[in-house]
Formats: structure tokens, C-alpha cells, sequence
């Protein structure tokens, strides 16, 4: 099966293909999918002497979903591969066919790993290995595979 027509299975029929893509040596994986549009890490703001962080709640509704979704719910504890899928909305004014505009891949990620951190895994320094694409869909969401490695 190429690429194309995976990407046009529904999210769980992925989740349940996955067992075919993970090696035979891995420890253990899991599948997670959080629904709605993607979000990027932003920056911390400063002011009036201060610092803050605007997505503490954002964060903390991943981390949930997270939570809900990862069994068992054990943490893992040794090296990660992880398999990451933005899926945005597209506008119909944009006629690219890659999405190669805002929000960037590497605020992504940083984004999904911090939210996993302590849920699925104990520090995301745990990483060793990251794949990543942002693609168009009807349905925005973010796909996770994460695959521990012996």
C-alpha cells in the first residue's frame, strides 16, 4: 500500500495498520491521535517584570488527551522513535499543494513533545529519533507514533 492511499485511511484504521510498520525488535509503541488543528510552541511572553507562558492550558488539553489515550500507562522509559503527522485545514484561497507555510514543523514537534513529557515518556531527551510532516486534510489532527526501541 503506497503512501497516498494510507494517508486516506480514517486515523484509527492507521493506528491499527501500525503494527505492520513497527519492527519486530521494538520493546513497545503506541498510537495517539489528538483531534483538531495542530498547534505550535510559541514563545514565553515578558512583562511588567514577569514571564508567562500563553498555552499552559493548551498544553495541559494535549496532556489530557494523552493521558486518555496511552495504554498501558506505563511510562517508557527507554529510547524513542517517534512518528509525527500534522494534518491542517486547507483554505480554499491556497493553492500549494505542500504545506509550507505557518506555523513551521520544528514549533510542531516541540509542541507535541513537551505536552507527552511525563505522560508518555519520562523526558523527551528520551527522543533519539523524529519524522514529521505537515499534509492538507478535511479533518485537522495530529498523529503520533511512538516506537521504544531496546
Amino acid at each position: 500500500m503506497d503512501r497516498s492511499s494510507v494517508i486516506k485511511l480514517s486515523p484509527k484504521k492507521r493506528c491499527a495498520m501500525l503494527k505492520n510498520f513497527v519492527k519486530p525488535d521494538s520493546c513497545c509503541y503506541g498510537c495517539y491521535i489528538i483531534e483538531g488543528r495542530p498547534i505550535p510552541q510559541a514563545r514565553p511572553r515578558f512583562g511588567n517584570g514577569r514571564c508567562w507562558d500563553e498555552q499552559k492550558q493548551q498544553r495541559e488539553d494535549y496532556s489530557f488527551q494523552f493521558l486518555f489515550q496511552h495504554k498501558p500507562a506505563k511510562q517508557f522509559t527507554g529510547p524513542l522513535k517517534i512518528s509525527i503527522t500534522f494534518f491542517m485545514n486547507k483554505s480554499k484561497a491556497n493553492k500549494l499543494e505542500h504545506h509550507t507555510i505557518k506555523p513551521d514543523l520544528s514549533n510542531l514537534i516541540k509542541f507535541v513533545e513537551d505536552s507527552a513529557n511525563g505522560i508518555i515518556y519520562n523526558d523527551d531527551k528520551q527522543i533519539i529519533e523524529i519524522t514529521a510532516t505537515k499534509l492538507y486534510d478535511d479533518k485537522p489532527r495530529t498523529e503520533i507514533i511512538i516506537e521504544e526501541l531496546p
